[in-house]
């Protein structure tokens, strides 16, 4: 689609904060586009950091928005860098424990069981 293609003009995507991407931040990744963050001292500001850790880019978060515009400026500055990452970005993503929902499913089932069994002790 033509939304989908304006991800072709973007070397970098910025999150926003205090309230990060979601879908945005999916989307950019899956387009080839590196998403860069900060953590969040809320959910809804740490929503990005996951996605980028369970896919295997959780050097993308930075601790704080000074650390955050430094990596920014680093990142922009490697083009090289950048172009092998567009290249092989998507496979890394689709390899990842991002897009392996049955896995997920796994691990909360099992934290839904051990919390049952807490309660019942």
């Amino acid at each position: 689609t033509t939304f989908l293609r304006s991800y072709d003009a973007m070397d970098i995507a910025l999150d926003s904060f205090p309230y990060n991407g979601g879908t945005s931040t999916a989307e950019a990744l899956w387009q080839g586009v590196p998403v860069l963050t900060t953590v969040g001292d809320r959910w809804a500001g740490r929503t990005s950091r996951s996605i980028l850790a369970a896919a295997g880019f959780g050097k993308d978060v930075a601790a704080d928005e000074a650390a955050f515009v430094a990596l920014a400026v680093r990142r922009a500055a490697d083009r090289l860098a950048l172009a092998e990452r567009r290249a092989r970005q998507r496979a890394a993503v689709a390899a990842s424990p991002a897009c392996d929902p049955a896995s997920l499913c796994r691990e909360l089932e099992a934290i839904y069981v051990d919390l049952l069994d807490a309660r019942r002790r």
